[in-house]
């Protein structure tokens, strides 16, 4: 994996999905600068390049979006350097979509991998694919985004929109064509069957695919996976834990959901995935 960095403003760097939390409340309560993200150089991917090409014929790089970070341009970048042949084996692919979304792309890929698809078939799938995966979140308290800089509001709005929020009254967001977008909001304290019944009336009754991810609140995590694994026909793959530059953006809480429909099940090819 190809990975970003999450910098505080004195210059620490955060790595750990255990740190970035507490860390983020310290600096809410003192108030102080949330920490900032940047996505990896052409130069790490490059380097990445290089020894994944000593051992595989061809590569895949999927990203995130590039209409909300860099790493697309800077993997495309790297991919420049090389000469053909070697150029055409390198495969850099933008999945329009971020986080656990990515990750169930990702899947889908090591799928079709697996049934020996080649490379360029691979991509072809995944552009019909990526369009299916919806992904959707709820934020906890929109202080940490305000407050980062993710979403322009005056700041003596903070307070009365985490009240709200403590009422029970609970924007959610979808990431659509890689922007991200309210869709709507919803009433109710219990987030989890909030997001479940959401999901359910998206899938418009088709067996679904499922991921989780959570931004240090699993217990909600698993809420969401019981409430909707009450249904038929969905299967929840996993629960994760957001990455630290995810967490960045979203601040602690905050809940996320990603699932498409079922396609036909998985079925091996000398390829490799990198990941962001």
């Amino acid at each position: 994996e190809v990975f970003f960095t999450t910098r505080f403003p004195n210059g620490e760097i955060i790595t750990s999905k255990k740190e970035i939390y507490p860390k983020m409340r310290e600096a809410i309560k003192a108030g102080k600068p949330l920490p900032t993200t940047s996505a990896p150089s052409f130069k790490e991917f490059l380097s990445v390049y290089q020894r994944a090409l000593e051992k595989f014929e061809k590569i895949l790089i999927i990203t995130v979006t590039s209409k909300l970070s860099g790493t697309y341009s800077s993997a495309r970048i790297a991919r420049s350097i090389f000469k053909k042949p070697t150029k055409l084996n390198i495969f850099v692919f933008d999945c329009g979509t971020v986080e656990v979304a990515e990750g169930l792309i990702d899947i889908k890929a090591q799928e079709l991998i697996s049934q020996g698809k080649k490379t360029e078939e691979i991509v072809d799938e995944l552009k019909e694919f990526c369009p299916k995966v919806i992904l959707l979140a709820s934020i906890d308290d929109f202080s940490y985004v305000v407050r980062g800089g993710r979403v322009k509001l005056p700041k003596f709005l903070i307070k009365p929109i985490s009240l709200i929020q403590k009422i029970g009254i609970r924007p959610i967001v979808a990431l659509k064509n890689g922007k991200v977008k309210l869709l709507g909001i919803k009433f109710g304290k219990n987030i989890s069957k909030i997001l479940a019944e959401e999901v359910n009336r998206q899938r418009k009754g088709r067996e679904i695919r499922i991921a989780i991810a959570h931004a240090d609140n699993l217990k909600a995590a698993q809420n969401l996976k019981e409430e909707l694994e009450k249904r038929p026909k969905i299967k929840v793959l996993f629960i994760s834990s957001v990455s630290p530059v995810v967490g960045t953006h979203t601040g602690p809480g905050a809940l996320l959901v990603a699932f498409h429909p079922v396609y036909p099940p998985p079925l091996g090819h000398n390829s490799k995935i990198i990941n962001q």
